[in-house]
């Protein structure tokens, strides 16, 4: 997966870096039905390892029996699960057995949700990635597996960034929100994981917040004759780098093994394979997840929290507060715009189907719902909040009947587009409150000057009122400036979708 490393590190460790990966291909293709010969890892010009095409392509494929070709056949028994690891600790690890029979509630594996195959896969991993913990001895496979991820160091998710990264160059996004929220959410599970065991882990929180970050960039959702869908790591595989234009494609025969097929015939030797991750995520998803951002990727949502917009307009409005309240409680809405289209891919057409194509649908509901006038008597019930409220509605029924009701009443149609051209202009504005330029860089980290900038109350014009500087990771500073350039961009094309026909001021 696309982790960005830094360049400065030294030859002991890229020794060791090679070597891990020299000893996990070893492992891997020692296994029955293992065929590796097509594939090799390399320095990918993303700054990490990639996964590429062998030196030779003579020979270096194989047929399975429905007449594909693939670079590589990874081994059911390499591939790692909650399942996998459910039986290895049952037969070989008690302590482990009797973590997760408290994590899992005991249930059976065959209900397992996904969160609970991740909490599986996150205690397997806080346990054997501990160095000099007792534990026992795992397959060569999944010991070189182990051993190959990459170090704290070289996951660059955003909770892994310092404050002054976070803070300083996405200050107004909705980026730092999200990871404080993950970042308390991993204190309570840490928690959980390690209060599960009958005897202290020799592990840290950030030791906790390190495997998550492993975990996230390298989980796929794979397909499971017994399950439907399970969660998987999968050796060699995850050294692959994502694009929207992937090479390689991978797919799980009926014997659990996973065969990486390419997309292009034939394949030039040493060239570096891609799959996507998923064709339809954000710069925003990506980023927080993986730790990159692609320039020009258009794609999915850009989320603009609306807190304090909705409690200004609420504040001195009862029935508003009460319409909200109840979308919140019963609707699934949450205080939050998310823009999930291009204003530039969305069709010229009427205001209202503008907004059904930018918005997500609780996004939608909200906008709607705080458009309703008060006065109309049919509509009062949709906000009324009542101790034998029914269980939460259909989102989908109820912004329908929204919908309806706004065709219906152009006003309403103005006001929601006028509530979110001014949320968004509001959001730009107190981005840009913080401007950043790197001023000096070395191999692998850059100076970044930030400027906290104010309006002059005689000429009002823009002034800076404070400059401050700090040190950030070089992968750091060019995702975080992809990110804040494509949400600035989406929005103020938002803005001038609906500015035009005077919706706020420009």
């Amino acid at each position: 997966m696309l982790i960005k490393t830094s360049a400065a590190v030294d030859s002991q460790q890229r020794a060791r870096m090679h070597q891990s990966i020299k000893t996990l291909f070893d492992a891997v293709a020692a296994l029955p039905s293992a065929h590796l010969s097509g594939v090799t890892v390399a320095p990918s010009r993303f700054g990490s390892n990639g996964l590429f095409s062998a030196p030779s392509t003579a020979s270096s494929s194989v047929t399975d029996n429905e007449g594909n070709a693939s670079v590589a056949r990874i081994p059911a028994s390499a591939v790692l699960t909650a399942r996998k690891i459910a039986d290895w600790a049952r037969d070989h690890d008690e302590p482990l057995a009797s973590a997760l029979s408290v994590l899992t509630a005991d249930a059976p594996s065959s209900t397992w949700s996904s969160h609970v195959e991740r909490v599986v896969l996150l205690a397997y991993l806080l346990r054997y990635t501990q160095p000099d913990a007792g534990v026992p001895t795992l397959p060569p496979h999944d010991r070189a597996y182990l051993d190959a991820l990459p170090g704290p160091g070289a996951v660059l998710t955003p909770v892994s960034w310092t404050e002054h990264e976070l803070e300083g160059l996405l200050s107004g996004l909705a980026i730092p929100t999200l990871v404080h929220a993950k970042r308390g959410r991993l204190v309570k599970e840490f928690a959980a994981v390690a209060g599960a065991f009958d005897m202290p882990l020799p592990a840290t929180l950030a030791d906790f917040q390190w495997v998550d970050a492993v975990f996230w960039t390298r989980v796929l959702q794979v397909p499971s004759a017994a399950h439907g869908t399970e969660l998987a790591m999968i050796p060699i595989l995850d050294f692959a780098n994502h694009s929207f234009d992937p090479t390689l494609r991978w797919e799980r025969a009926e014997n659990g093994d996973i065969a990486l097929v390419p997309l292009t015939s034939p394949l030039a030797p040493n060239t570096e394979l891609f799959i996507s991750y998923d064709m339809e995520k954000s710069n925003e998803e990506l980023l927080f997840a993986h730790g990159f951002c692609i320039r020009g990727n258009a794609r999915g949502l850009v989320s603009v929290p609306v807190v304090h917009p909705v409690q200004s307009l609420a504040s001195d409005n009862p029935m508003l507060a009460a319409r909200v309240q109840w979308a919140v409680t019963h609707a699934g809405v949450k205080l939050l715009l998310r823009v999930v289209a291009d204003p530039a891919t969305v069709p010229p057409e009427d205001r209202l189907d503008a907004l059904q194509h930018m918005l997500d649908t609780p996004s939608l509901t909200l906008a709607l719902v705080i458009a309703l006038e008060d006065e109309r008597d049919d509509l009062e019930a949709i906000a009324r909040v009542d101790e034998k409220a029914p269980p939460p509605v259909d989102p989908h029924r109820l912004v329908r009947y929204l919908v309806d009701h706004a065709r219906a009443f152009p006003d309403v149609v103005d006001r929601a587009c006028e509530f979110v051209a001014t949320v968004c202009s509001m959001f730009i504005s107190n981005v840009m409150s913080v401007r950043w330029t790197p001023v000096a860089e070395e191999k692998d980290t850059v100076q970044v000057e930030a400027r906290a900038m104010g309006v002059d109350p005689i000429s009002g014009e823009p002034v800076v009122q404070e400059v401050a500087q700090f040190t950030a990771r070089r992968a750091v500073v060019e995702a975080a400036q992809v990110y804040r350039d494509q949400v600035l961009e989406t929005l103020g094309r938002v803005v001038e979708r609906f500015v035009d026909e005077g919706d706020v001021d420009s």
